[in-house]
């Protein structure tokens, strides 16, 4: 879909969650478990639907620099101009839960609604900060700069 809005010889900068390991290593699902765990409990608080809960889903997959690069090429439609993984110092649980919000905030207010995402991330912000001391997960970014190739 984006190639058909960029104009020829058009860029754009693509940020997602990425990993540095070519294995997945599952951190993802254990940011993901917090977060699932936190809308649970604001369903027994009566905050979220548990229809809703039930049917809400994050599809996400945080692919490596090689398997970003691997797609992107295989499809033909764009030249990968800059590809770096940005790292994220584990910080603390604050900060952890504004990249999240970064990323999930869309798919949370789409399906729940915007009344619950100040409230679920200041939860999950107490939560990380524990969860960082046990666990301590690295969650990267992924940035690719790419431009539209010429149609022949």
């Amino acid at each position: 879909m984006r190639f058909q809005e960029l104009v020829p010889d058009g860029q754009m900068v693509l940020p997602f969650l990425g990993r540095k390991e070519k294995d997945y290593n599952g951190v993802f699902s254990s940011v993901l478990g917090a977060i699932s765990e936190l809308l649970n409990s604001m369903v027994l608080e009566g905050l979220v639907e548990e229809e809703k809960l039930d049917s809400f889903n994050i599809p996400c997959y945080a692919p490596s620099m090689e398997e970003a690069e691997a797609v992107i090429n295989a499809q033909g439609l764009y030249d990968i101009i800059h590809i770096k993984m940005i790292e994220s110092n584990r910080g603390n649980g604050a900060s952890l839960a504004k990249r999240m919000r970064s990323t999930l905030e869309p798919l949370i207010v789409g399906h729940f609604g915007a009344g619950i995402v100040d409230e679920l991330f200041s939860r999950f912000a107490m939560n990380a900060a524990e969860h960082l001391v046990k666990e301590k997960p690295n969650v990267d970014f992924l940035a690719l700069r790419l431009k539209k190739k010429e149609q022949t």
